[in-house]
């Protein structure tokens, strides 16, 4: 995970350092990498969200932006135990098309636990977001609701 990361370089924007402010005092930074794929991360109170798209999706700001608001608003409930949320969407079959062509890859990671990782496949980016993000959240519930019984 941290190479794909890594391969993502800032570029200056509106203010020095490439930031720009956004809503409730957050900060929003963009990059891009090589292959053209584009990263927002937005930085909140308690969780952070980082959306990545492939050189595949467009990925302009209403389409990142929409993808962080589901992903605030399904995580909700579970979003004071989770630190940051990484949402990958790429495109598998490029220009080709074809049924269950586009994948999300969710990964949260709780407090003080190892990361938990879904993956959902469908034809729509919207359905296949909402997909994996419904996963995820299952995955979180499993998870804290274990270690609520364990009392840790």
């Amino acid at each position: 995970m941290a190479g794909i990361l890594g391969a993502f370089r800032a570029i200056a924007l509106r203010r020095p350092g490439g930031t720009l402010p956004s809503r409730a005092g957050s900060v929003v930074q963009r990059r891009t990498s090589k292959q053209g794929g584009r990263k927002i991360t937005t930085k909140g109170r308690d969780m952070q969200i980082q959306v990545n798209t492939d050189n595949n999706i467009e990925g302009r700001e209403e389409v990142i932006r929409s993808v962080e608001e589901r992903a605030r608003s399904k995580l909700a409930a579970v979003a004071r135990h989770i630190t940051r949320v990484e949402i990958h969407v790429g495109d598998v079959n490029a220009p080709k098309g074809g049924p269950d062509d586009i994948r999300c890859m969710a990964e949260a990671r709780p407090e003080n636990r190892g990361p938990i990782a879904v993956t959902h496949h469908d034809e729509t980016l919207t359905k296949a977001v909402g997909g994996a993000l419904d996963k995820l959240r299952a995955a979180l519930d499993s998870d804290l609701g274990k270690r609520a019984a364990r009392g840790s």
